[in-house]
């Protein structure tokens, strides 16, 4: 595309200073010949057979879906409100949340359950009872750290929404 531009560049300078010039433009399959106007002069722009535009391709691969095997665990992260906060995903499929200590998570002020499937995580817990939550579950390393952060789906509790989403969590264990 630069290239291009530079060529166009080149050819409305060339009309401008009254050349009678010609500026081979990069091919394409189905190019045709264009016509630029600058001021009173036009300058032909013609597909050259031996000029070949380049092509890139970006290949992106999505990353696995997380499993349960690599959220179950304790995570935890720091906030202005709450200092430090603990969540944990049991093997049992209970879900704790406290904030303090680890050791707080065995008198969780927030608890419940989870259920994940092809990477989305569902929660419901006893700060919304009744209330199902779902969120899209990534994990990542930075540095020698495992992190796990949150994407909601859709929930209509808040303060869960808020406190999963809130930043990333960092492996406590495992």
């Amino acid at each position: 595309m630069r290239r291009w531009a530079a060529l166009l560049g080149i050819a409305v300078l060339a009309g401008a200073c009254g050349g009678d010039n010609e500026v081979a433009a990069p091919s394409t399959a189905d190019a045709a010949t264009t016509s630029i106007a600058a001021t009173s002069t036009a300058t032909t722009l013609r597909p050259s057979p031996t000029t070949t535009e380049a092509t890139s391709t970006t290949t992106t691969t999505a990353a696995p879906p997380v499993t349960t095997r690599e959220v179950i665990g304790v995570w935890n992260r720091e906030s202005d409100e709450h200092g430090s906060e603990f969540i944990r995903f049991g093997e049992d499929g209970s879900f704790a949340y406290a904030d303090g200590q680890v050791g707080n998570l065995d008198t969780a002020e927030i608890f419940g359950s989870y259920a994940i499937d092809g990477g989305r995580v569902a929660v419901e817990t006893s700060d919304c009872p009744g209330v199902t939550g779902t969120y899209t579950l990534r994990t990542y390393l930075i540095g020698a750290g495992n992190y796990l952060s949150f994407a909601v789906g859709d929930d209509a509790c808040i303060g869960r929404r808020d406190g999963l989403t809130f930043g990333p969590w960092g492996r406590v264990d495992g």
